[in-house]
């Protein structure tokens, strides 16, 4: 079996989509437990429904406005810099938790 060079092991059809479907799930599950959960947590941090609303369509939208950019870039090969991309967002979220408090105050 031939492989490319610096990638040893060369996966089958099969793993990959396996893997690509964990992945998938992983990451829809994720957005869909915080689009149930935000409109509860800004009001827990003392906004209104119509802020909680407000966030959680900003949410929503902006999930579907970026995607067909995001699966553009990616299918014209910058994987790699998408992938470093998104580690160091998801790395920045959860100190970002932080600033939510002050943002939804400085929003009312």
């Amino acid at each position: 079996m031939q492989t490319r060079p610096g990638f040893p092991y060369r996966a089958r059809t099969e793993d990959a989509a396996r893997l690509i479907v964990l992945v998938n799930l992983y990451v829809f599950t994720n957005h869909i437990m915080t689009l149930a959960t935000l409109p509860f947590f800004i009001q827990s941090l003392g906004g209104s429904e119509a802020v909680a609303g407000i966030c959680a369509t900003a949410l929503s939208l902006a999930a579907v406005i970026i995607r067909p950019f995001v699966d553009w870039w990616l299918d014209n090969g910058a994987r790699k810099v998408a992938l470093v991309i998104g580690l160091l967002l998801l790395g920045a979220a959860p100190p970002g938790y932080v600033f939510v408090p002050i943002f939804c105050h400085a929003a009312q």
